[in-house]
């Protein structure tokens, strides 16, 4: 369009041109000079549009560039951000199904535990019962045992005839009664020694006291009685 003005005007300079031909030599010349600054100054002007213009081309190129870097970094932003929801939403799935995992282990444990402290609490009971029945199972043997210390205690009484010491009655410090008419009593070591040679009735010596251990023989020729002493 500017071009367009331009020659427009060239041509409207040249019609005066023409006609100050016709007017006259010396108004000739002075019209061409002016329509020579003129046609130096448009063509100045014109350069320099010119330059404005490569210089406008140039910075829409830029910005075109620009424009395309940047419509490069918004799809690649995009994309990222896709990237990244698509990561936390596998990241949030992956979570579900840990919590689901762990929620099912936590029950199944306590299941576990709640049948293990069942079971213990079955064998503490059974324990509990076990122990009362060996309670009750050694009072009786203890109140046995009583009984049966009791009676190795309780005077004995003897038959003539021999007698072992730790096998037939228990050692200790013994008092042997006449039963009858009276009888002689012998207490033999474990080595075949008398310890005790003694005649008992009630016309003799009467009762003897005597100590016994374990192995002692005990000899009696008629029915005596023992009586345990301290």
């Amino acid at each position: 369009m500017k071009y367009v003005k331009i020659s427009g005007y060239i041509l409207g300079l040249l019609v005066v041109f023409l006609i100050g031909i016709m007017m006259g030599k010396s108004g000739a010349e002075t019209t061409l000079n002016n329509m020579k600054m003129d046609i130096t100054d448009m063509e100045e002007e014109a350069v320099s549009t010119t330059d404005k213009i490569k210089q406008l081309d140039d910075d829409l190129k830029s910005l075109q560039t620009d424009k395309k870097e940047t419509l490069a970094l918004i799809d690649q932003k995009e994309e990222i951000e896709n990237d990244l929801e698509s990561l936390q939403k596998e990241l949030d799935y992956k979570q579900s199904i840990l919590d689901e995992e762990l929620k099912t282990g936590r029950e199944k444990i306590k299941s576990e535990l709640d049948k293990e402290n069942d079971k213990l609490t079955g064998l503490q009971n059974q324990v509990k019962e076990l122990q009362g029945q060996v309670d009750e199972k050694q009072k009786k043997l203890d109140r046995l045992s009583g009984e049966l210390q009791k009676a190795e205690d309780e005077p004995r009484t003897l038959i003539a005839g021999q007698y072992f010491v730790g096998k037939d009655l228990p050692a200790g410090r013994y008092q042997v009664t006449n039963i009858g008419n009276g009888t002689n009593f012998f207490v033999y070591d474990s080595g075949g020694y008398p310890t005790v040679n003694t005649i008992l009735g009630e016309d003799f010596y009467g009762d003897y006291v005597f100590f016994t251990e374990e192995g002692d023989k005990i000899e009696t020729l008629g029915k005596v009685k023992l009586i345990p002493v301290e």
